[in-house]
């Protein structure tokens, strides 16, 4: 999804910024590479942190280079944004999967692992379709960069209300 709202708000952010092409090929692939460094440490702090701490960390990561990226004024800001955006994204997508399996009960276990995936993939064509909407109105830079803002407060919100422990017991297999 995140590479989907990009590509409307290069239009916006280049010449807001005053970004070159160069300088926007970094922005544009500062996330995918953050992105392989998160999902590198994610399993190690996930068995060290727990899988909830480590999803509470990788969302406040989100949250914060959401924030950073809506408020960017300069290229460097926007760059450490989109490597905060990213990390956080790798330590989710690793972590996700293995807590919803740990507290899922064995029965149901490969339906709400489906169901996580669902809504993952369905985020691309909304993204597109939300391009192609807003493209029509000329919706300003910020409200795409920030919209990672609102996916890490629902994270933030269930990973600290939640009283759900892992139950996957290793005898169980």
């Amino acid at each position: 999804m995140d590479q989907s709202l990009l590509t409307t708000a290069e239009i916006f952010a280049k010449p807001y910024l005053h970004i070159s092409s160069a300088h926007w090929s970094w922005v544009a692939s500062a996330f995918s590479l953050a992105t392989a460094w998160g999902t590198l440490f994610a399993i190690p702090v996930g068995e060290f942190l727990g899988r909830k701490r480590a999803l509470q960390i990788s969302a406040a990561l989100c949250f914060t280079g959401g924030i950073m990226q809506t408020a960017a004024n300069t290229f460097p800001v926007l760059l450490a944004g989109r490597l905060l955006l990213g990390l956080g994204m790798g330590l989710e997508a690793m972590n996700i999967p293995i807590y919803l399996a740990e507290c899922a009960p064995a029965y149901g276990r490969g339906g709400h692992l489906n169901f996580f995936n669902w809504f993952q993939q369905s985020g691309a064509p909304t993204a597109y379709k939300r391009n192609f909407l807003a493209s029509e109105d000329h919706v300003e830079m910020e409200i795409y960069d920030g919209s990672s803002v609102c996916s890490s407060i629902y994270s933030i919100y269930g990973t600290v209300t939640s009283t759900r422990k892992s139950s996957m017991v290793y005898n169980e297999r």
